[in-house]
């Protein structure tokens, strides 16, 4: 029979029952075996995936553009195919092993403290949520001494902006890729899974502790990550959410995106040193945008009135071009951000026409620590004065879009934002002044805010 040796495997594989667990405290006696026994069967199903692929693995792969909400978190085992930093594709592996609070024998009475998945070693680690690496702890051979790191092995702990904590456990030797210290971005590849501390076959133990970084804050990791759908986007695109274009839009002109608008809108100099500009933000540089939906641009001038529904046309080409444009910018500086970050950088880039450079300088400097706030507020504006109280609004709202993935619209539909009434200091260094939070994002915002605020003496104020 041509198949008959890998129906055989898949038996095995299939019907030979095994689990692993954060500690996988086993009868000493029978300790030795155990580890034999998984990291053989590990081997073998990493063999009957390469010989039976099934029609997901050969699905297109994502990457990190797809992400579109840093405020999910994803699953921690990346794709097989990696670039230099991320490796957001399709998992190699979503193998709940172990899950937790399981009480298997041997386990303390308080139960499993995370969840296992099962993966052959060195298969990609990557960070659920972007954050701070507070500790990486190495020197543990997998399959090793079952005491060290505390049992944990090789492990990884982050912080997370949002207050949380992930850990990743029983990493692989010589496969951390960060430090303490280290900023990371959610999908970024951090380590490989090993088998090292105490357990019995290569998986990955992965925790999160919410609120504090202490073994009594640790929470069913499937409350903030979800096998069937790994990556927050679930393969989506997102670049073009309503939200997004609502958020500009409505910065721009106050109004909703709505792409079948009645009326027109006037050509008018805005006394900003372009001869004209209509509906939300447009002005000739944009002229590509225009003749790309089929405007006669050189017949626009001062008082031209071009309908509503032709210019969110325009609009939404030109966002999608300011989009591309700030990806290619950050690639080409080797600036990895993730998708909230660029769209956040890309209203910026939309707004002020320097902002990317200005980006870039604040980057290479603070990375994302609070300061690079600098980026977004310390700049003049096109007229050569101090930013207005409205623009100093937008900078603040893109730094939550930036920092946090929450999109808070401003636009006249919305109820909960009010007028803006922020000015800037003297020196025009810092932004101050307040403006209203969505009672759902407000405890997640204040947060960064706070963190933030500390970084300029307190002088950012908010709901």
């Amino acid at each position: 029979m041509k198949y008959g040796k890998y129906i055989v495997l898949l038996f095995i594989i299939l019907f030979l029952p095994f689990k692993s667990s954060a500690y996988d405290y086993v009868n000493p006696e029978n300790a030795s075996n155990i580890a034999q026994g998984r990291q053989s069967i590990h081997q073998l199903y990493s063999l009957y995936e390469s010989l039976f692929p099934t029609p997901e693995d050969e699905d297109e792969q994502y990457n990190e553009e797809n992400v579109c909400d840093a405020s999910s978190y994803m699953w921690p085992i990346g794709s097989s195919k990696a670039t230099k930093k991320m490796a957001t594709g399709k998992p190699a592996s979503v193998t709940i092993t172990s899950k937790f609070g399981s009480r298997e024998a041997g386990i303390h009475d308080n139960g499993h403290g995370g969840m296992d998945i099962g993966a052959s070693l060195k298969t990609n680690v990557i960070a659920a949520q972007s954050g701070e690496v507070v500790t990486a702890n190495k020197g543990c051979k997998s399959f090793g001494p079952k005491n060290c790191g505390g049992g944990y092995g090789n492990y990884i702990i982050i912080k997370h902006d949002d207050g949380n904590y992930t850990l990743y456990a029983h990493l692989h030797q010589g496969t951390l890729k960060v430090k303490k210290g280290t900023t990371v971005n959610q999908g970024q590849l951090i380590a490989g899974v090993g088998s090292s501390g105490d357990s019995t076959g290569p998986h990955l133990h992965f925790e999160v502790r919410e609120g504090s970084n202490n073994g009594k804050s640790r929470v069913d990791p499937l409350k903030f990550v979800d096998p069937k759908k790994p990556r927050p986007s679930d393969g989506d695109s997102c670049d073009m959410s309503n939200d997004f274009l609502n958020f500009v839009h409505g910065m721009e002109s106050g109004d909703i995106y709505d792409p079948n608008a009645k009326g027109e809108y006037e050509a008018k100099n805005e006394g900003d040193g372009q001869p004209w500009t209509i509906g939300p933000g447009l002005t000739p540089s944009d002229k590509v945008d225009f003749q790309a939906v089929g405007i006669d641009f050189d017949k626009i001038h001062e008082h031209t009135m071009i309908s509503k529904a032709k210019i969110e046309k325009v609009f939404v080409h030109s966002v999608e071009r300011h989009i591309d444009n700030t990806k290619k910018y950050l690639k080409n500086n080797n600036i990895s951000l993730n998708n909230s970050q660029v769209l956040a950088l890309t209203s910026f880039h939309y707004n002020y026409g320097e902002a990317l450079g200005d980006f870039k300088n604040g980057y290479s400097k603070y990375g994302n620590k609070p300061k690079l706030f600098n980026t977004f507020c310390a700049i003049s504006h096109a007229y050569g004065h101090q930013l207005a109280g409205g623009l100093v609004k937008r900078r603040k709202l893109e730094w939550i879009m930036y920092t946090t993935g929450v999109i808070i619209n401003n636009v006249h539909s919305d109820k909960v934002t009010n007028t803006p009434h922020d000015t800037q200091d003297s020196e025009g260094t810092e932004c101050v002044g307040n403006f209203k939070i969505p009672n759902k994002y407000k405890s997640k915002v204040n947060k960064f805010l706070e963190k933030t605020a500390s970084e300029f003496n307190g002088k950012i104020t908010y709901y």
